[in-house]
């Protein structure tokens, strides 16, 4: 088995369906892989983007660093994310300060996209208990249910575009959680056209660049920001960081943060799938 290329900084049922997400892998879990580069699984069975990964069971591997499950699908059309956490640091990082997604098609004339969602609730207009020090992981929860699902597009030099998920056609993604585990889903069209203006310029068995990331910030700055708005909570690992999740959610508990958080910063080369092609990568 190979490392594959992706480095540590840190890092049910969803919340919104949206119709419109240096370490050693273990990467024969996660869809196998060849001379540092992630091998996609071709997706060949139903996947409903709901923020249930029960349907990702076997096709994810665990990031020991950066405390997430990590599962890389694709199809003719489109690639398939699924993420998750039961870590409260990096689900609290996720939830307050949102999360971005960037694909490079390394391809002439082919664009990188980015997606930010969630947007995080510090860009959402999140106003904490004032008599807690933190903010709750549930309270988080139950602000994004409420809330108007929202996105960001990343692409080349044009400043982000912001939108409501529903305006994003073609992609699909859900932030999920119960309380203890978060949850990710993204789905995203390989090719662009006049239905999916948003798409990666790209084609299965290509040879795709993938970030995942949490913005860098010091939690001093993070407590000064939430004290001026008014007023984050809770790590391990989950038993298969697959299994149920869902829309709304409750629980939660004390966790401690302390310094500078590690920020989410996984970085990698991803083979597409492609069952049809003959040449040997």
């Amino acid at each position: 088995m190979n490392s594959l290329q992706i480095f540590s900084g840190l890092t049910s049922k969803g919340f919104w369906p949206l119709r419109a997400f240096g370490i050693l892998l273990a990467a024969a879990v996660l869809c196998g892989c060849h001379d540092n580069v992630i091998e996609s699984r071709w997706r060949n069975e139903d996947l409903v983007i709901d923020g249930d990964l029960s349907e990702w069971q076997g096709k994810t591997t665990y990031i020991e660093s950066e405390k997430v499950y990590l599962g890389i699908l694709n199809d003719q059309d489109f690639l398939y994310i699924g993420l998750s956490s039961t870590n409260p640091m990096r689900n609290l990082q996720v939830l307050m300060q949102g999360m971005t997604l960037r694909i490079d098609p390394k391809a002439k004339d082919s664009e990188p996209l980015g997606i930010r969602f969630p947007l995080g609730a510090m860009d959402m207009g999140f106003i904490p208990d004032e008599n807690r020090q933190r903010p709750d992981i549930t309270a988080l929860q139950r602000f994004y249910s409420k809330s108007e699902a929202e996105l960001e597009i990343l692409a080349g030099d044009n400043p982000p575009l912001r939108m409501a998920l529903l305006e994003a056609a073609g992609i699909d993604a859900v932030l999920g959680g119960d309380g203890r585990q978060l949850t990710y889903e993204m789905k995203i069209p390989l090719h662009p056209n006049e239905i999916f203006p948003f798409a990666l310029q790209t084609h299965a068995g290509a040879l795709i660049g993938l970030k995942i990331e949490t913005p860098e910030i010091d939690q001093d700055t993070m407590r000064r920001q939430m004290q001026e708005r008014g007023g984050p909570e809770g790590g391990g690992r989950p038993g298969d960081g697959m299994g149920g999740g869902g829309r709304g959610g409750n629980g939660g508990g004390r966790g401690g943060m302390r310094g500078t958080s590690e920020h989410l910063k996984i970085s990698a080369a991803v083979r597409l799938a492609n069952p049809f092609s003959t040449e040997v990568f």
